[in-house]
């Protein structure tokens, strides 16, 4: 659409340029930053006659033609529309302009309230959300610190594991000497008993016979001393693996925490304003594994009430995070569980065996030696 530039002039005067060329002298009301501007007669077409204090209106789509003496000759670009404005008209249209201005200016006004209204409930969410995040780097500070421990926990495990893979290596070594060691004595023993057997049968000397019976004597004590020593290893070669394997259900364990952690921390960031609902779900995920390793009846209220209250539980929280995070939740919180009631098992299993290891010695200690046949 074309620009139509709109000007508001009142006529002062004419006047001559160089003594021979009239031009008309118009003051600006409206539609140009001039105080006044000046008009060669010829630019105007008819018989114009101009009275002092009269407005008129001139509208052009083109940019003034000036002299030297910036004195209008006429319009660079199509033409222009000359005409009287009655004063009464004329404040008409700037009172109705007016009008329009303040109701714009008021809508503006208006809309610049509502902004300032949005800017500072955006500010202050952003200042609470700046305070969540405070508050989550905080947490996220505090588990990275934690996940340090624990890495430097799992390390020490690995190490000391190491060491029990050494030591159950050099206990394996000893146990096979040990072995080899017994072996040769039975066959020694076997050897004396088979040469007593023969001498009781030749009826040799009663020197003799006492002699082989004073080294088959000192082979059965000491057959007796390499049994029990090999006990011994093979109680101990136990009681490493046994520390290997604790170790590495501790190491798996605190692995297993340690994710649980970062997921609660992401699950946290979800749910905003709705942690009691992961609370809750943790709760009642405890009671029903308590209930589940415990071995209640899977039949019995009590159990079904849990299951229950789990599954309700469950269901508001997929509702806020997705069946995903809740799953994936489910199995670690499990996991932890099942490692944390097989580590309780295990400690009640250590103490038995300890318990049964000391019975056995203390019989074995207190069996009285075998008194030799044929009065030897």
């Amino acid at each position: 659409m074309e620009k139509i530039y709109i000007y508001i002039l009142e006529w002062e005067g004419a006047d001559l340029k160089n003594g021979t060329m009239r031009y008309e002298k118009f003051k600006v009301i409206a539609g140009s930053e001039k105080e006044e501007l000046n008009f060669y007669s010829t630019f105007f077409t008819g018989s114009n006659k101009f009275k002092k204090g009269e407005i008129y209106e001139l509208s052009t789509p083109g940019d003034f033609v000036q002299d030297s003496s910036e004195i209008i000759q006429g319009i660079n670009n199509g033409g222009h529309e000359f005409e009287r404005v009655y004063s009464s008209l004329m404040i008409k249209e700037l009172w109705e302009e007016k009008a329009e201005n303040i109701e714009r200016l008021s809508i503006l006004e208006e809309d610049l309230k509502k902004k300032k209204e949005d800017v500072n409930k955006i500010n202050q969410e952003l200042s609470g959300k700046k305070g969540e995040l405070t508050s989550l780097q905080s947490r996220f500070d505090s588990l990275q610190l934690e996940k340090r421990k624990g890495d430097e926990k799992i390390s020490l495990l690995e190490k000391n594991i190491q060491t029990k893979e050494q030591e159950i290596n050099r206990v394996n070594q000893e146990l096979r000497n040990s072995e080899t060691k017994t072996n040769q004595l039975q066959s020694q023993l076997t050897s004396l008993q088979t040469e007593k057997t023969k001498v009781e049968n030749e009826w040799i000397n009663p020197e003799k016979a006492q002699k082989l019976f004073k080294e088959q004597e000192n082979l059965k004590k000491q057959l007796k001393t390499e049994r029990k020593d090999k006990q011994f290893l093979i109680e101990s070669l136990e009681e490493l693996r046994s520390q290997e394997l604790k170790g590495t259900m501790e190491a798996k364990l605190v692995e297993r925490k340690k994710e649980l952690d970062q997921l609660k921390v992401k699950i946290v960031e979800k749910l905003a304003n709705s942690q009691s609902l992961l609370e809750n779900f943790l709760e009642k995920q405890e009671d029903f594994d308590i209930a589940l390793f415990d071995d209640v009846s899977q039949a019995g209220r009590a159990f079904l009430r849990v299951k229950d209250r789990l599954q309700d539980a469950k269901d508001k929280l997929i509702a806020k995070i997705g069946s995903e995070k809740v799953e994936e939740l489910c199995k670690i919180q499990t996991e932890i569980g099942k490692l944390e009631t097989s580590q309780r098992q295990w400690e009640k299993m250590e103490e038995q065996q300890k318990k049964e290891e000391q019975e056995r010695f203390e019989s074995f200690v207190g069996t009285p030696p075998a008194t030799p046949r044929n009065g030897y």
